[in-house]
């Protein structure tokens, strides 16, 4: 089994397998875990070996503090920039647009759904 390589996220998500039950924590509640870079990159890769591990039957899913998570980091993190869809792109012209550009990057909730 694969060591959960916490530094790289800067501790933001926490990983844990014990008796079959992966616990995959948010640890940013001074900021209430907004999804922001390392957050989201830590809860993918957590999610990818909870997924890969054939001993998983259960992944608990939490956040750390009082909020489970406040949603997106609007302030310069990457949802700030998802309804552009990249770096330059001008704001689509439509909600229904800039809903689609903000689903390519919920990898997180395709793999939730997906266990």
């Amino acid at each position: 089994r694969m060591a959960f390589p916490a530094e790289l996220f800067d501790h933001a998500v926490s990983y844990e397998v014990k008796d079959g039950i992966a616990v995959i924590q948010m640890n940013q509640p001074e900021k209430m875990n907004v999804m922001g870079q390392h957050l989201n990159a830590g809860v993918q890769v957590a999610l990818d070996l909870a997924s890969d591990d054939p001993d998983v039957r259960v992944v608990i899913f939490t956040g750390a503090g009082r909020a489970f998570c406040a949603g997106g980091n609007l302030s310069g993190g990457v949802a700030s920039g998802g309804f552009k869809a990249r770096a330059g792109a001008k704001v689509p012209p439509t909600v229904s647009q800039a809903v689609r550009n903000l689903r390519v990057g919920m990898y997180s909730s395709d793999m939730l759904r997906s266990m």
